[in-house]
């Protein structure tokens, strides 16, 4: 009896020791891939499909756009904007971009 008795505390140890790990793995799963996002503002001097060149206080930068949403937006040469998203290599990949009226317009490829 002794025996049984040891050997059935040592499996519910086991067991017991088992269920936190994973608890603790389900309560702190590994974080989503995070966006991080920045704020570029300027003016429209060039636009070719789904980019413009966006000339800002700190020189001119390439924006990419999803090239439907552009055309849909109708951008003009000359527009201020505000544009939300990422530098990636070469260009700013733009995430929304917010005209001086208000206007939100979806652009993220």
């Amino acid at each position: 009896m002794k025996v049984t008795t040891l050997l059935g505390i040592g499996f519910a140890a086991i067991a017991a020791s088992a269920v936190p790990a994973l608890v603790l793995a389900q309560t702190q799963p590994e974080p989503a891939r995070r966006v991080s996002s920045t704020d570029i503002a300027g003016e429209i001097v060039a636009i070719d499909d789904g980019d413009f060149l966006l000339n800002t206080t700190e020189g001119q930068v390439l924006v990419d756009a999803d090239d439907r949403a552009v055309r849909r937006a109708n951008f003009t040469v000359g527009e201020q904007l505000n544009v939300t998203g990422r530098y990636d290599d070469d260009s700013f990949e733009a995430y929304s971009v917010t005209r001086e009226n208000g206007e939100v317009v979806f652009v993220w490829d």
